[in-house]
Protein backbone atom coordinates (compact mmCIF):
# COMPACT_ATOMS: atom_id res chain seq x y z
CA UNK A 1 0.00 0.00 0.00
CA UNK A 2 2.83 2.33 0.98
CA UNK A 3 4.88 1.64 -2.41
CA UNK A 4 1.32 2.76 -4.30
CA UNK A 5 1.19 5.44 -2.61
CA UNK A 6 5.00 6.59 -2.78
CA UNK A 7 4.21 5.81 -6.76
CA UNK A 8 1.58 8.17 -7.21
CA UNK A 9 3.33 10.60 -5.56
CA UNK A 10 6.31 10.25 -7.46
CA UNK A 11 4.29 10.33 -10.83
CA UNK A 12 2.23 13.44 -9.63
CA UNK A 13 5.51 14.96 -9.16
CA UNK A 14 7.25 14.51 -12.16
CA UNK A 15 3.63 15.01 -14.12
CA UNK A 16 3.70 18.64 -12.17
CA UNK A 17 7.87 19.22 -13.08
CA UNK A 18 6.93 18.24 -16.56
CA UNK A 19 4.09 21.04 -16.37
CA UNK A 20 6.24 23.69 -14.92
CA UNK A 21 8.79 23.08 -17.23
CA UNK A 22 6.31 23.40 -20.36
CA UNK A 23 5.02 26.77 -18.78
CA UNK A 24 8.86 27.65 -18.57
CA UNK A 25 9.70 26.62 -21.73
CA UNK A 26 6.42 28.66 -23.24
CA UNK A 27 7.43 31.87 -21.31
CA UNK A 28 11.11 31.85 -22.69
CA UNK A 29 10.26 31.43 -26.02
CA UNK A 30 8.09 33.84 -25.48
CA UNK A 31 10.35 36.36 -24.03
CA UNK A 32 12.96 35.33 -27.12
CA UNK A 33 10.50 35.32 -30.39
CA UNK A 34 7.68 37.55 -29.15
CA UNK A 35 4.20 37.66 -30.67
CA UNK A 36 3.90 35.40 -33.53
CA UNK A 37 0.12 36.31 -34.88
CA UNK A 38 -0.09 39.67 -34.67
CA UNK A 39 -3.28 41.55 -36.48
CA UNK A 40 -0.51 44.52 -37.22
CA UNK A 41 3.17 44.65 -38.58
CA UNK A 42 5.27 46.72 -39.56
CA UNK A 43 6.21 47.53 -43.13
CA UNK A 44 8.90 49.61 -43.62
CA UNK A 45 10.36 52.43 -41.79
CA UNK A 46 11.45 55.41 -44.06
CA UNK A 47 14.14 57.78 -42.71
CA UNK A 48 14.90 61.22 -44.90
CA UNK A 49 18.03 62.74 -43.33
CA UNK A 50 18.52 66.77 -44.73
CA UNK A 51 20.92 69.70 -43.34
CA UNK A 52 19.20 73.06 -42.76
CA UNK A 53 20.24 76.09 -42.26
CA UNK A 54 18.79 79.49 -40.94
CA UNK A 55 20.30 82.65 -42.28
CA UNK A 56 20.77 85.07 -39.23
CA UNK A 57 21.18 88.53 -39.42
CA UNK A 58 25.16 89.97 -38.99
CA UNK A 59 26.11 93.23 -39.86
CA UNK A 60 29.77 91.91 -39.50
CA UNK A 61 29.45 88.84 -42.13
CA UNK A 62 28.00 88.83 -45.66
CA UNK A 63 27.37 84.65 -44.35
CA UNK A 64 26.16 83.96 -40.88
CA UNK A 65 24.31 80.96 -41.00
CA UNK A 66 23.22 78.46 -38.12
CA UNK A 67 23.18 74.95 -39.32
CA UNK A 68 21.29 71.54 -37.95
CA UNK A 69 20.60 67.88 -39.72
CA UNK A 70 17.05 66.59 -39.40
CA UNK A 71 15.84 62.95 -39.74
CA UNK A 72 12.44 62.67 -40.99
CA UNK A 73 11.29 58.90 -39.47
CA UNK A 74 8.18 57.61 -41.36
CA UNK A 75 6.96 54.00 -40.51
CA UNK A 76 4.51 52.25 -41.95
CA UNK A 77 2.05 49.68 -39.84
CA UNK A 78 -0.10 47.06 -42.40
CA UNK A 79 -3.03 45.07 -41.00
CA UNK A 80 -2.53 41.04 -41.61
CA UNK A 81 -4.94 39.97 -44.41
CA UNK A 82 -6.26 37.86 -42.47
CA UNK A 83 -7.03 40.29 -39.55
CA UNK A 84 -10.43 42.18 -39.28
CA UNK A 85 -8.87 44.16 -36.12
CA UNK A 86 -8.86 48.01 -36.24
CA UNK A 87 -6.09 50.36 -34.58
CA UNK A 88 -7.46 52.20 -31.33
CA UNK A 89 -3.87 54.29 -30.97
CA UNK A 90 -0.35 54.21 -32.35
CA UNK A 91 2.23 55.69 -29.50
CA UNK A 92 5.72 56.23 -29.68
CA UNK A 93 8.37 56.21 -26.33
CA UNK A 94 10.72 55.83 -24.82
CA UNK A 95 13.04 57.44 -27.02
CA UNK A 96 16.76 56.64 -26.41
CA UNK A 97 19.65 58.28 -28.18
CA UNK A 98 22.97 57.25 -28.09
CA UNK A 99 25.85 59.70 -29.25
CA UNK A 100 28.11 58.02 -31.54
CA UNK A 101 30.75 60.95 -31.78
CA UNK A 102 33.16 62.31 -29.17
CA UNK A 103 31.51 66.00 -29.19
CA UNK A 104 28.20 67.22 -27.31
CA UNK A 105 25.25 67.13 -29.46
CA UNK A 106 21.40 68.96 -28.92
CA UNK A 107 19.10 66.38 -29.67
CA UNK A 108 15.56 66.93 -29.73
CA UNK A 109 12.01 64.66 -30.99
CA UNK A 110 9.45 66.90 -32.75
CA UNK A 111 6.13 65.79 -33.74
CA UNK A 112 4.38 66.79 -36.90
CA UNK A 113 2.45 70.27 -36.45
CA UNK A 114 1.95 71.69 -40.42
CA UNK A 115 1.04 70.17 -43.77
CA UNK A 116 3.12 67.62 -45.76
CA UNK A 117 5.06 70.46 -47.21
CA UNK A 118 6.22 71.79 -43.97
CA UNK A 119 5.95 69.18 -41.17
CA UNK A 120 7.61 70.44 -38.74
CA UNK A 121 7.63 74.07 -39.35
CA UNK A 122 5.76 75.46 -36.27
CA UNK A 123 7.55 72.17 -33.83
CA UNK A 124 8.55 73.50 -30.70
CA UNK A 125 8.17 71.01 -27.73
CA UNK A 126 11.30 68.43 -27.18
CA UNK A 127 9.70 65.14 -26.88
CA UNK A 128 12.69 62.86 -25.84
CA UNK A 129 11.08 62.49 -22.55
CA UNK A 130 7.17 62.39 -23.57
CA UNK A 131 4.77 60.67 -25.59
CA UNK A 132 4.04 61.43 -29.07
CA UNK A 133 0.54 59.83 -29.95
CA UNK A 134 -1.62 58.78 -33.15
CA UNK A 135 -5.24 57.99 -32.66
CA UNK A 136 -6.90 55.63 -35.04
CA UNK A 137 -9.10 57.27 -37.80
CA UNK A 138 -10.25 57.05 -41.79
CA UNK A 139 -7.37 58.25 -42.65
CA UNK A 140 -3.95 59.31 -42.19
CA UNK A 141 -3.52 62.59 -41.11
CA UNK A 142 -0.14 63.65 -39.37
CA UNK A 143 -0.71 67.21 -39.17
CA UNK A 144 -4.20 65.71 -36.49
CA UNK A 145 -1.82 62.56 -35.16
CA UNK A 146 -4.27 60.37 -37.02
CA UNK A 147 -3.80 57.27 -38.25
CA UNK A 148 -5.49 54.81 -40.46
CA UNK A 149 -7.08 52.31 -38.34
CA UNK A 150 -6.83 49.27 -41.20
CA UNK A 151 -3.13 50.40 -41.12
CA UNK A 152 -1.19 53.44 -41.80
CA UNK A 153 1.48 55.72 -41.22
CA UNK A 154 2.65 57.76 -38.41
CA UNK A 155 5.82 60.13 -38.49
CA UNK A 156 8.29 62.27 -36.10
CA UNK A 157 11.53 63.97 -36.34
CA UNK A 158 14.51 63.51 -34.80
CA UNK A 159 16.80 66.63 -34.77
CA UNK A 160 20.39 67.59 -34.15
CA UNK A 161 20.57 71.20 -33.55
CA UNK A 162 23.55 74.20 -33.13
CA UNK A 163 25.93 72.06 -35.14
CA UNK A 164 27.76 74.89 -35.76
CA UNK A 165 27.50 78.30 -37.20
CA UNK A 166 29.20 79.34 -40.73
CA UNK A 167 30.57 82.72 -41.19
CA UNK A 168 32.00 84.36 -44.27
CA UNK A 169 32.60 87.85 -45.22
CA UNK A 170 33.76 86.27 -49.64
CA UNK A 171 31.34 88.04 -51.79
CA UNK A 172 29.49 85.80 -54.96
CA UNK A 173 30.43 82.82 -51.97
CA UNK A 174 27.79 79.98 -53.28
CA UNK A 175 25.87 78.17 -50.11
CA UNK A 176 24.14 75.61 -50.81
CA UNK A 177 21.60 74.60 -47.81
CA UNK A 178 22.13 71.07 -47.71
CA UNK A 179 24.62 68.50 -46.33
CA UNK A 180 27.47 70.63 -48.06
CA UNK A 181 26.58 72.99 -44.96
CA UNK A 182 28.71 70.63 -43.29
CA UNK A 183 31.16 70.57 -45.22
CA UNK A 184 31.40 74.28 -44.61
CA UNK A 185 31.65 73.46 -40.96
CA UNK A 186 34.57 71.09 -41.42
CA UNK A 187 32.02 68.62 -40.27
CA UNK A 188 31.52 64.79 -41.53
CA UNK A 189 28.85 62.41 -41.91
CA UNK A 190 30.86 60.15 -38.87
CA UNK A 191 30.43 63.67 -36.93
CA UNK A 192 26.71 63.39 -36.82
CA UNK A 193 25.83 60.21 -36.74
CA UNK A 194 24.02 58.71 -33.72
CA UNK A 195 21.58 56.03 -32.41
CA UNK A 196 18.09 56.47 -32.11
CA UNK A 197 16.22 53.39 -30.11
CA UNK A 198 12.50 53.63 -29.29
CA UNK A 199 8.87 51.91 -28.54
CA UNK A 200 6.32 51.10 -30.96
CA UNK A 201 2.90 50.15 -29.07
CA UNK A 202 0.11 49.38 -31.54
CA UNK A 203 -3.16 49.25 -29.65
CA UNK A 204 -6.45 48.17 -31.50
CA UNK A 205 -9.75 48.93 -31.03
CA UNK A 206 -10.54 45.18 -28.81
CA UNK A 207 -8.25 46.62 -25.73
CA UNK A 208 -4.36 44.34 -26.68
CA UNK A 209 -1.85 46.42 -26.83
CA UNK A 210 1.63 45.25 -28.52
CA UNK A 211 4.94 46.81 -27.71
CA UNK A 212 8.08 46.53 -29.81
CA UNK A 213 11.84 48.45 -29.31
CA UNK A 214 12.97 49.85 -32.94
CA UNK A 215 16.63 50.82 -33.53
CA UNK A 216 18.04 52.99 -36.26
CA UNK A 217 21.31 54.94 -37.39
CA UNK A 218 21.39 58.19 -39.12
CA UNK A 219 22.26 59.67 -41.06
CA UNK A 220 23.23 57.48 -44.10
CA UNK A 221 26.42 57.70 -45.59
CA UNK A 222 25.30 59.95 -48.84
CA UNK A 223 23.78 62.92 -46.81
CA UNK A 224 26.73 65.33 -47.89
CA UNK A 225 27.62 63.55 -51.39
CA UNK A 226 23.87 63.91 -52.28
CA UNK A 227 22.85 66.80 -50.29
CA UNK A 228 20.44 65.02 -48.42
CA UNK A 229 20.11 61.31 -47.47
CA UNK A 230 17.53 58.57 -47.55
CA UNK A 231 17.71 55.32 -45.72
CA UNK A 232 14.67 52.65 -46.33
CA UNK A 233 14.20 49.40 -44.28
CA UNK A 234 11.89 46.37 -44.20
CA UNK A 235 13.68 43.58 -42.47
CA UNK A 236 12.17 43.72 -39.14
CA UNK A 237 13.08 40.01 -37.93
CA UNK A 238 15.05 41.89 -34.30
CA UNK A 239 11.85 43.57 -33.76
CA UNK A 240 10.30 41.69 -31.02
CA UNK A 241 6.78 42.59 -30.18
CA UNK A 242 4.88 41.41 -26.44
CA UNK A 243 1.54 42.25 -25.00
CA UNK A 244 1.50 44.59 -22.00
Amino acid sequence: MKSKNLLKKCIFLVVMALIIFAVLLIVVRYEVEGEKEMPFDLSKILIVSSVNGNLNEDSENIWNISVSETNDIYIYIDRDEGSKELIKSVSLENFDIENLTSTERDYKIYRPTGEMENLYSKSEADYKENVISYQGSKIDDLKALEVSNIGGMVAFRFSEENLGTFTSNEEGLEIHYDGNLLTNLGITVDDVKAKLGFDIIIETVSGIKYKGTVEVTVPGDDLITNGSSTIELTNFDEVIFKRV
